[in-house]
């Protein structure tokens, strides 16, 4: 837990991930991004029809 510190001392401390779910007319898609919170940029990130792959 960060037990709300959201400014770490050094990178890859806290890297919290966030997903969003995005209808689209065919079906849907999740967007999956991971966060590092010293830097405030994207690590990395994944998009798929899927949650489980």
């Amino acid at each position: 837990m960060l037990a709300r510190d959201f400014w770490p001392p050094t990178p890859n401390r806290a890297q919290p991930t966030g997903i969003a779910h995005m209808p689209t007319r065919e079906s849907c898609l999740y967007l999956i991004v991971v966060v590092d919170l010293f830097s405030h940029r994207r690590v990395s990130w994944a998009m798929s029809e899927h949650l489980d792959r």
